[in-house]
């Protein structure tokens, strides 16, 4: 079964595409769904300070209506014309009363002259609205001040951008530093299972040894039974070593989207760290996405106080309209006009004063996030570098009692050859050898990770091939 076990992560090593780090980043950047999600929500709000800035336009609409009513709409000025006609008649029968100084002649003149103005004068009523009409206006409404309201909302919305682009910065940075972690968790599963194929045939040439001297009677059979165990405990360790490395494999594939398996080509080695931990600190305080994101809301928020504020003054907004359809337009309405148009609420029930309260109250919150952020990150930079030096002065100690194993181990199978020694001797000095080994890539990594760690707060991760590069 082992045997089995073995070739199967063989073959399919024989059969993984390589990849490089720098390859691996590339396209989870590309590709990784929770890095798409981000862009998206940074996409939208682009187009919502699109949408702010076109607030400093005049507003164009074009609307048309159809209106049907009870009853027609008229004016009746009847009673005036026949006012009219009374005060003439009254004034001729008044003349010819004291011409002829007969009532008869001047009822005679009135009643003639009231006739002769009846038929002169037209009827004083006239329809001004039919039960079924139409309206088709253009209209522009142009907001001129605003007591800063516009132009701070437009503010407010680069500000979100800017924001929106830190968030996206730093969750993009978390799921690359999550692609940089299991990258090198494969490596350090690839080299393992390296490391353990190496001592699996270390200890089969071993045992084969012994088998022989043993045929020869220069060893007991317990000495090659120790031998045969110690292989036997090899193949069960690099067969868990290839369990792990398969799923070392599958859990990049699945974070990539790929289908194919993967061979990881970077190494794990110590980079070079071009900063000092005070310099470093200083930029990532500077540069650190979450930072930058808290700053940028801060900004937006101080926007909000002077937007709050602007509605303690008026708007004034500049207007006009022109009929398109005038057919059914009444005398009381004309065809064009412009204007000026002033509102300003001057009170409101204490909502403004409220409102510019909330949005200092929000001010504040964002400096106390600012101040205990700053203080976090400092920490988990000086952390993260107190563990990669850590991780780089172990892998010094390491190398020089490598040195030291191995030649404890070189010793120990001359004079075990030589019958001087036990075959426990050469399997000790071979698995102190391994662990020596196993140690020095765990610290190798460690150091690693504490790297990729510190790039990640500064907002780095993506340059994390560069930096492996130059240390090259």
């Amino acid at each position: 079964m082992r045997k089995y076990v073995l070739f199967l992560f063989g073959f399919s090593l024989l059969y993984a595409e390589p990849i490089s780090i720098e390859q691996a980043l590339l396209y989870a950047a590309a590709n990784n769904p929770k890095i798409q999600v981000d862009k998206a929500s940074l996409e939208q709000s682009e187009s919502e300070r699109a949408a702010a800035r076109s607030r400093f336009l005049p507003e164009i609409a074009v609307s048309g209506r159809v209106t049907r009513i009870d009853n027609p709409i008229s004016i009746d000025l009847n009673p005036i014309r026949s006012a009219i006609i009374g005060v003439h008649g009254a004034e001729a029968y008044s003349n010819y009363l004291q011409q002829s100084n007969s009532e008869l002649v001047a009822m005679g003149a009135k009643v003639q002259t009231e006739k002769a103005l009846d038929a002169a004068l037209p009827d004083f009523s006239t329809k001004v609205q039919d039960k079924l009409f139409f309206n088709a206006r253009a209209s522009l409404v142009w907001p001129v001040f605003t007591g800063g309201r516009i132009w701070n909302a437009y503010q407010a919305s680069k500000d979100n951008v800017d924001a929106r682009k830190s968030e996206y910065a730093y969750k993009e940075n978390q799921a690359l530093s999550e692609i940089a972690l299991r990258y090198f968790g494969l490596r350090l599963a690839e080299d393992l299972v390296s490391l353990k194929e190496k001592t699996h045939e270390n200890l089969k040439s071993h045992f084969e040894t012994a088998l022989k001297l043993e045929q020869a009677g220069q060893v007991s059979r317990a000495e090659r039974l120790r031998a045969e165990v110690a292989l036997s405990e090899a193949e069960y360790e690099l067969e868990n070593a290839g369990s792990d490395l398969s799923l070392s494999r599958l859990a990049l594939s699945k974070s990539l989207q790929r289908d194919t398996s993967l061979e990881a080509i970077t190494p794990i080695e110590i980079p070079n760290m071009f900063l000092s931990f005070e310099k470093y600190k200083i930029k990532v305080l500077e540069k650190s996405p979450v930072l930058n994101q808290i700053r940028q809301e801060k900004k937006r928020s101080n926007r909000g106080v002077s937007a709050a504020r602007g509605e303690f003054l008026p708007t004034v907004a500049l207007f006009g309209y022109k009929e398109l359809y005038t057919k059914d337009l009444t005398i009381l309405e004309p065809n064009w006009a412009v204007g000026v148009d002033l509102n300003w609420t001057l009170f409101k029930g204490g909502e403004t004063a409220s409102k510019v309260s909330s949005a200092k109250s929000m001010e504040r919150t964002l400096t106390y996030m600012e101040t205990q952020a700053t203080e976090d990150i400092g920490l988990l930079v000086e952390k993260y570098f107190r563990e990669f030096e850590s991780a780089k002065r172990r892998v010094e100690s390491l190398k020089k009692t490598k040195e030291l194993a191995e030649e404890s181990l070189r010793s120990q199978k001359l004079a075990f050859e030589a019958g001087l020694t036990t075959s426990l001797s050469v399997v000790d000095a071979e698995l102190a050898l391994t662990r020596l080994e196993v140690g020095n890539l765990k610290a190798k990594y460690d150091a690693m990770m504490a790297f990729v760690r510190i790039l990640e707060i500064g907002g780095e991760v993506s340059q994390l091939g560069e930096f492996l590069e130059k240390k090259k």
